[in-house]
């Protein structure tokens, strides 16, 4: 398998940590993991974020570039009341440290853990 590539096993794992994190956050959360080769996340989220009217309801938009091990997090005015900025940032650099070893789905399954308040070290392993 290729670098950054997920089975249908890890979306798996991955619809159901969303799914956990939606309902203890309130939010809904959309969760796409794109290639980096010629994206740039930030880029790629502010436009998905706007095509999608993700900026209406209390909304959270993680864009995650599996190859390049980058995040990119844009929420709505809604979700900042429920999702914090620290949050946010500990969401991050929870799915970054395990980027770092190719973990993708093990990743937004820790990033994930934040929203809910589980302990993000605790989520299984691939």
């Amino acid at each position: 398998m290729a670098r950054g590539e997920m089975t249908l096993k890890d979306e798996g794992r991955i619809h159901a940590a969303v799914a956990a994190a939606e309902a203890a956050a309130g939010v809904e959360l959309c969760v796409v993991v794109v290639p980096a080769a010629g994206n740039d996340p930030g880029r790629v989220a502010d436009a998905m974020f706007t095509d999608l009217n993700l900026g209406a309801g209390p909304r959270l938009l993680i864009v995650v570039c599996s190859d390049a091990r980058a995040v990119e997090v844009r929420r709505s005015a809604a979700a900042a009341s429920l999702v914090t900025d620290e949050q946010c940032a500990t969401m991050v650099a929870e799915m970054r440290i395990r980027f770092v070893r190719d973990a993708i789905a093990e990743g937004i399954e820790a990033g994930m853990a934040v929203l809910t308040g589980a302990d993000a070290d605790a989520t299984p392993a691939a």
